[in-house]
């Protein structure tokens, strides 16, 4: 334990010489006066930093003073006890020196007694002996118990030699770890004198830096003065500033303002103008399909159908009512229906004996939809155009006799027979003919006018055939019939070239499955 106190009082007081040599020489450092090129209006804010600092560094020096002071009284008191044991030590070994005499004196003392029973023993005559045995057994017996008396006495003594010596061993060390603490306090005296000596030298420069420091603080009082009306010019500066911004801000917002107005109203303007321009679209698109939708219900070439209309209306109304509805429905269709489309058609030139395929469908579906409107209001079957009711109708106008004006049934029948149709020798079953409402020339005639006249041949068969007893009606007009076609015929420069209406159902195919 005590050499353990020794190795530390060591240390402290290497760490204690250390600490203060680098204090000293930071202390040292910061006292020296800044230059010229190092100084400047924002030194002010540094140099408080290193006064603070430099405050630091004394305290700790004087931390560090107060410490080898602790550490010497500390040592003093630590050899105060050793020595203080090294005496009492001493008085135990003493003690024990004079138990182990006395134990030695009784030791002899018991040996003399032991003596003098022998001597007894051998000067004993034959006479005594008997009458001494009982007292020599006796004193044998004394000595007997008396030599283990000395025997135990003599085992006390070396058992307490021992610890003499042991303790003997325990004082020499004492005194050499006593002599060793006495080097340690001189060495922490010496140390303390060191650290005395330090402390002036600290008190000094402390002293030298105070005396600078109150100059750097006159200094640094002077530069805050400065500092404080610069500042003072800075925030009037600062002020005038913000108050020139605050008057631009104004100006920018206002014009800001002024422009998000305009950009509103401009906006609105441009919505508005454009919601102008659609509706100016829209009242332009919806005048263009009003003007569509008219010229579309100018062009319709649909058939108007009088009141009280049928397809058997011959035999239903009376005399006089059948001749008003004809009457009425010759004046409600007697003018075609002409769009700006239409007046185009007057200068498209169809050659009759040489349309193409496609003029021929033209032709057949153009009748077979005025004739479906007709069927339709009338809840009658409607009608298809198919390749074969086309060719089965230019079949009858390749057969027929130019210079027949009546049904050429013979024709019609050939041409049934060729494309799978019952024949009806001497009969007509199939064809509505028409004669006489246009003329060719060359063999042509306009686009137009077969339309035209297309349309006034159904008209006069619907509502003006009571002459031909009402056959055409009946035929146009006939349900369950489901296909039609359309062909021409006549000379190249004809005032009566025929319109050739082919029609039929299926029950006229000699194979109805077709």
């Amino acid at each position: 334990m005590k050499k353990f106190a020794s190795a530390g009082l060591s240390i402290l007081v290497a760490t204690g010489v250390a600490g203060i040599g680098g204090n000293e020489v930071q202390a040292a450092e910061q006292a020296q006066p800044k230059t010229p090129e190092n100084s400047s209006t924002e030194q002010p804010a540094v140099k408080a930093t290193q006064t603070t600092e430099q405050a630091i560094t004394e305290k700790q020096q004087q931390v560090v003073v107060d410490q080898k002071q602790q550490v010497a009284d500390t040592s003093k008191k630590e050899k105060d006890t050793i020595d203080q044991s090294v005496k009492e030590q001493q008085a135990v070994v003493d003690q024990n020196k004079d138990t182990l005499d006395q134990s030695q004196q009784a030791v002899t003392d018991q040996q003399a007694v032991v003596d003098e029973a022998k001597k007894v023993v051998d000067e004993a005559t034959p006479s005594a002996i008997e009458k001494a045995k009982e007292q020599v057994a006796t004193d044998t017996q004394a000595v007997d118990d008396q030599q283990k008396v000395v025997d135990q006495a003599q085992t006390d003594v070396n058992q307490q030699q021992a610890v003499v010596d042991e303790k003997a061993k325990e004082t020499t060390a004492a005194k050499v770890q006593n002599e060793k603490d006495q080097q340690a306090v001189t060495a922490a005296k010496q140390e303390q004198a060191k650290l005395e000596e330090l402390a002036k030298n600290a008190e000094a420069e402390k002293a030298k830096a105070e005396k600078e420091q109150a100059a750097k603080e006159a200094e640094l009082a002077n530069k805050q003065k400065e500092e404080a009306k610069a500042k003072d010019q800075k925030t009037k500066d600062d002020q005038a500033v913000a108050d020139q911004q605050t008057v631009v801000t104004t100006s920018q917002e206002k014009v800001a303002d002024a422009k998000a107005d305009t950009a509103a109203k401009q906006a609105d303007l441009t919505a508005k103008e454009n919601a102008l321009k659609d509706k100016q679209a829209a009242t332009k698109q919806a005048q263009n399909t009003l003007d569509n939708s008219k010229e579309e219900l100018k062009g319709h070439k649909g058939i108007n159908l009088p009141p009280k209309f049928s397809a058997d209306y011959d035999t239903k109304l009376s005399a006089e009512e059948i001749a008003t509805l004809e009457k009425t429905a010759l004046e409600m269709n007697k003018n075609f229906p002409t769009s700006k489309e239409d007046e185009k058609n007057k200068d498209v030139m169809w050659d009759i004996q040489h349309l193409n395929a496609d003029q021929k469908k033209e032709l057949s579906v153009y009748t077979t939809e005025l004739l479906n409107d007709v069927r339709k209001k009338l809840g009658l079957s409607q009608l298809s155009v198919s390749d074969q009711s086309i060719k089965f109708a230019w079949d009858v106008a390749k057969y027929s006799d130019t210079g027949e004006y009546m049904h050429d049934v013979t024709a019609i029948n050939k041409a049934a027979k060729e494309n799978g149709f019952k024949e009806y020798p001497g009969m007509n079953y199939y064809e509505n003919l028409g004669g006489g409402y246009y003329e060719t020339e060359n063999g042509k005639v306009s686009k137009y006018t077969l339309q035209e006249s297309i349309r006034k041949m159904l008209v006069n068969m619907l509502f003006d055939d009571g002459r031909l007893g009402y056959s055409h009606l009946h035929s146009l007009l006939q349900d369950g019939k489901t296909a039609l076609g359309v062909s021409l015929s006549g000379e190249k420069n004809s005032i009566s070239p025929k319109i050739h209406i082919i029609s039929y159902g299926k029950e006229k195919l000699e194979d109805s499955s077709q």
